[in-house]
């Protein structure tokens, strides 16, 4: 895993990448760009909407009001689940009405790259909007923690039809999503217990393929978890990349998939 890119390592992730042996799992806090440049963080906005119900309904300050996990789960101490549910529901559907507006220069650039795999701990659809943009047809499907056990994704993915598997649950299916402090301790220890388990094939995906993780901090304990369920050979290397590249490598990048699709 690197988190500062040497020039072999950027040339390993571009070959893997072109190769399509590259698997992305995208965090949270990959941001958007607003209209006017400035970078948005749709976690840190749904928190805050979260922090002010609880200021004005119960009179609770929340003591970091960008921390979405830790807020969601006061919400639902002080409230409760079924609110919660509604409230991120509700956040997450006026955000999908808008995407016909959104041109993510972030997104456009990923959902471009040859990638028949798309992991995501995100709950918003921002990828799969950028995706039908670029002409693809992604098959979304999504890992209920709670819920019954899924054997197999029953249809792999393609460059042209890639699968975008929501790790964290689908708001959807409200049941499965994982929100809270709590939900993301019963998601580790279902995923690491297989009770139930992430699908097969697609933990057989990962055998022998780079992982890129984007918008994931090193210091997120439930990444090296995640890391250790998903069994990633030790003779292929992941990388985090918490930062844009440099301008140097960024050229580089343009140059080599311009014009990928």
């Amino acid at each position: 895993m690197s988190a500062n890119i040497r020039d072999r390592h950027w040339n390993v992730l571009l070959d893997s990448i072109e190769s399509c042996n590259c698997i992305p799992v995208i965090g949270p806090d990959l941001c958007m760009m607003r209209d006017d440049g400035a970078r948005h963080n749709l976690a840190i906005a749904l928190s805050q909407e979260l922090a002010e119900i609880l200021l004005e309904d119960k009179q609770v300050q929340a003591k970091d009001p960008n921390h979405l996990r830790l807020v969601s789960q006061m919400f639902q101490n002080e409230l409760s689940r079924d609110e919660l549910s509604v409230e991120v529901k509700g956040f997450y559907e006026r955000h999908a009405r808008r995407l016909a507006e959104c041109k993510d220069p972030t997104f456009e650039n990923l959902a471009a790259l040859p990638f028949e795999l798309f992991v995501t701990s995100r709950h918003d659809k921002m990828l799969e909007h950028h995706l039908e943009e670029q002409g693809k047809q992604p098959k979304v499907k999504h890992y209920h923690f709670k819920g019954d056990r899924t054997a197999t994704l029953r249809a792999l993915g393609t460059v042209e039809e890639p699968v975008v598997y929501h790790l964290h649950g689908s708001f959807e299916d409200p049941s499965s999503l994982v929100i809270t402090e709590n939900d993301l301790l019963d998601f580790l220890r279902a995923v690491v217990a297989s009770d139930p388990g992430l699908p097969i094939d697609l933990q057989n995906l990962f055998h022998g393929k780079n992982v890129l993780f984007l918008g994931f901090g090193l210091g997120d304990y439930h990444l090296r978890i995640l890391l250790h369920a998903l069994n990633l050979s030790k003779r292929n290397m992941s990388f985090v990349l918490e930062n844009t590249p440099v301008a140097e490598y960024q050229k580089v990048f343009d140059q080599r998939f311009r014009g990928i699709h």
